[in-house]
Formats: C-alpha cells, sequence, structure tokens
C-alpha cells in the first residue's frame, strides 16, 4: 500500500526543512538577529564573516522558500548540508549529541535525504523536469 505513495516521501520533508529554514533566515535577513548574527558568525574565525552572515540568512530565508516550491532542490538541501555540516563540527560538536548538535543532526539527515530523493511529487523540478 505505502509503496505506491514512496513518490510523495520528500513533499513533507521538503515542506518541514522550509518551513523551519524561513523561519530561521527571516530573522537573519529582515529582524533582529540582522544585526547580531555577523558577530556570531566573526566569532567562529572565518573569513569575511559580514558576507558569509548575509549568504547565510539569504539561502535560509530563500532557500527555505525554495524548498516549500521544490525548486534546485538538491542543490539547496545540498547547500544547507554543508551549512549543517559546518555548525555540527564547528559549532555544537563539543557540547555533544544531546543538547548539542542533536537538532542540527535531524536536520542534516534531512537535507541529505532530499539531495539523494530530489523534489519528488508536487515539485517545481518535477514540472520543470529538472527533478
Amino acid at each position: 500500500m505505502f509503496s505506491r505513495a514512496v513518490h510523495l516521501a520528500p513533499l513533507p520533508l521538503r515542506i518541514g526543512l522550509g518551513i523551519i529554514m524561513v523561519s530561521h533566515g527571516q530573522p537573519k535577513v529582515f529582524g533582529a538577529s540582522k544585526e547580531q548574527f555577523p558577530n556570531t558568525v566573526e566569532s567562529l574565525g572565518v573569513p569575511a564573516p559580514d558576507k558569509l552572515a548575509h549568504l547565510v540568512g539569504y539561502l535560509e530565508l530563500f532557500g527555505g522558500l525554495a524548498l516549500i516550491a521544490g525548486l534546485l532542490t538538491r542543490l539547496i538541501a545540498f547547500l544547507f548540508a554543508g551549512e549543517f555540516g559546518f555548525i555540527i563540527l564547528r559549532v555544537k560538536w563539543s557540547k555533544g549529541l544531546v543538547q548539542g548538535y542533536e537538532f542540527d543532526l535531524s536536520l542534516l539527515a534531512g537535507f541529505l535525504s532530499l539531495v539523494l530523493l530530489g523534489g519528488g511529487a508536487g515539485s517545481l523540478d518535477r514540472v520543470l523536469g529538472i527533478d
């Protein structure tokens, strides 16, 4: 019975992960985090922290919207997987799994699943023939 619905598997992943990313990106682009987030990125010792902070904010906001629509799903999910791999290793690893990187690991697993699955049914990727 469920094997016939396997093509729908990416749909709840795309929508759920997209909503999470939009909710994290919106304050970085338009809200209170807009001023604070570059300082957080700078504290990680990465090059060009202001530019990277803006890039991450826009990726989270517009990449999240793209995931919801299923547009460029594999590419966007790959970029998010890189972001969360970085967050786990550079920011959260020392805190351990529980109360540390467990949520980020869940997101990473979801993004990697979308890299493998693509946009699936109901995605713009499928409509445009790029899935």
